[in-house]
């Protein structure tokens, strides 16, 4: 079975979302402290997805490097456009602070924007063995991800029969890392983690999806898991993070399996799918929108904020009316830019190329 499941797709929309609520640290009625763990459902989801679609696929070389330039292409325009942005935006900084002599609050090209860093940004390594967060912080995930990308598509290749067993190791390692002490990226074990658990998820799915059971009343158990879960999310933050694999799998799994419960019909609204659908562009985007939005209402508009006296680092005005403004207007364009660099450069490049 390949193709995509659309609830799933709406998920994804959903989680770059909260990902941007989570990055305005702010006294918004919108700020979703526990918005981070979108990255983390990414990782599983791209684990299912990736697995839907190849995991019976890749069975020689040449499907191999297919898959793997395929991959490049889907992610890395995105990547460039967005790091060339940074970019420009530092180079501009620059000569604001030295010609007109403008105090902005942090020099341009400071630690978050060394040349040494743009380089490993360029060849997407600037996290599969560093946890420092540099240039566009948000491409951090999509670093960690391309290698992950690389590593379980040769599993799905060499090991054929096995491959399943080999993962099972592979995730039974990243739980030894304190023990072993090898020199990768927290981030890169944080990616190959969850992305174990959607292939195992995957698995699971593709052994249970045609069996009878799932018929009887299985729309209703599926509503019931779902609130469940969000209650846990809601009002159980503990029980929730110590099992964070466990959620996302489950939740993941419940929706892929039911096609009629209530919860996949709101997913399956074209508005939210098409959220889904431009959701990577937005999320590579919505950080560099939130500082520049930010630059202008401080500078243009004398908008007073809060700055972190330690890092130099604008946090928010303070106020909950100015701050929920703020959060809506930066997702709104940021969705806004989102739809032009899918149509523009998403879609270009991945089907032009392939």
């Amino acid at each position: 079975m390949g193709g995509r499941i659309l609830p799933l797709e709406s998920l994804r929309g959903l989680a770059a979302i909260s990902v941007a609520l989570y990055h305005f640290p702010s006294s918004s009625i919108l700020y979703f402290s526990s918005g981070h763990l979108g990255v983390n459902f990414f990782f599983v989801l791209s684990g299912f997805v990736i697995s839907l679609n190849y995991y019976n696929k890749i069975n020689n070389l040449k499907s191999y490097i297919n898959f793997i330039i395929k991959r490049f292409y889907r992610i890395y325009p995105i990547h460039l456009f967005t790091l060339t942005i940074v970019l420009l935006v530092q180079i501009l900084k620059y000569f604001y602070i030295s010609i007109l002599q403008v105090d902005s609050g942090t020099q341009a090209f400071g630690s978050w924007y060394q040349v040494n860093d743009f380089i490993l940004n360029v060849f997407l390594f600037q996290n599969v063995l560093s946890d420092k967060l540099t240039w566009n912080a948000a491409a951090w995930s999509i670093s960690t991800e391309f290698y992950t990308y690389i590593i379980f598509a040769f599993i799905f290749l060499i090991f054929k029969k096995y491959k399943i067993l080999i993962i099972f190791a592979i995730y039974i390692l990243i739980f030894q890392i304190q023990i072993l002490k090898l020199p990768i990226s927290p981030f890169f074990y944080i990616c190959i983690s969850h992305f174990s658990n959607g292939v195992f998820c995957y698995y699971l799915f593709s052994k249970i999806k045609y069996l009878p059971f799932k018929i009887i009343y299985f729309d209703k158990i599926t509503n019931l898991i779902i609130f469940l879960l969000l209650y846990l999310f809601i009002f159980q933050e503990k029980i929730f993070y110590a099992n964070l694999n466990l959620v996302f799998f489950i939740m993941i799994l419940s929706l892929s399996l039911s096609n009629n419960n209530m919860i996949s019909k709101i997913l399956n609204t074209k508005a939210l799918i098409y959220l889904g659908t431009i959701s990577y562009s937005f999320y590579m985007i919505h950080q560099i929108v939130l500082y520049l939005t930010i630059q202008i209402l401080r500078f243009l508009f004398k908008v007073n904020f809060i700055i972190d006296k330690s890092s130099g680092v604008v946090t928010s005005t303070g106020k909950n009316f100015e701050d929920t403004i703020i959060t809506l207007s930066f997702i709104c364009i940021s969705f806004f830019i989102a739809h032009f660099m899918h149509k523009y450069i998403e879609v270009k490049w991945r089907w032009s190329r392939l």
